[in-house]
């Protein structure tokens, strides 16, 4: 199991959480439009210290069209990031409320023009409802938080004291967001060669 990090423009320096850390997710754009002014500088950090990479979109079905807002995650993307960095779709907040056929044809789209898979995030009570995508072979990054005062030992596994995630139609999960506090910190139900067969065409 691998530990990380996901991060965006609010994390203004990295640095600070790059100790003990094997992955770091990063916000490369939001919507038909925003690209994350941090990406690039995120980017070096985790390439600089050689960690392994994803960047993620954060979805406004409500407002654009899947067409509109891939093109925009793609071009938002560094050069190179294909076939070296894991991509994923952020499925939150407003969007829990539209139509999931949005999702799955943004993934879609995602995979037939970089011919790879993205993740698909949500948080875990709303796992019950993604069952199509989850039969479309997209990997889960599910977003599960105990409390308010959550805190899992940082280097080590979940013990039993924690409650995992529900996972709906999942046979198991390949990220999972456990805190926000001090940083989004996730867990990779996986090794290092496993995480890299995510970003793989």
């Amino acid at each position: 199991m691998l530990k990380g990090i996901d991060v965006s423009h609010y994390q203004l320096d990295i640095t600070d959480y790059l100790e003990d850390t094997d992955f770091i997710i990063i916000k490369a754009s939001e919507g038909k439009s925003m690209k994350d002014p941090k990406r690039l500088d995120h980017y070096k950090t985790a390439k600089d210290n050689n960690k392994l990479i994803g960047f993620y979109h954060y979805a406004h079905p409500e407002l654009n069209t899947v067409a509109s807002e891939v093109n925009n995650f793609l071009s938002a993307l560094p050069e190179g990031a294909l076939g070296e960095c894991v991509l994923a779709l952020d499925w939150e907040q407003k969007a829990l409320k539209e139509n999931i056929n949005w999702a799955y044809d943004f993934l879609q789209l995602v995979y037939k023009k970089t011919g790879v898979k993205p993740l698909f995030y949500c948080q875990a009570s709303y796992t019950g409802k993604i069952s199509k995508i989850a039969r479309g072979g997209f990997g889960l990054w599910v977003a599960h938080y105990k409390d308010s005062t959550y805190n899992l030992d940082w280097g080590k596994s979940p013990n039993t004291k924690i409650s995992k995630p529900t996972i709906g139609a999942y046979p198991f999960w390949a990220f999972w967001q456990y805190t926000s506090k001090p940083v989004d910190r996730d867990l990779f139900n996986g090794t290092k060669s496993q995480f890299k067969a995510y970003a793989r065409r």
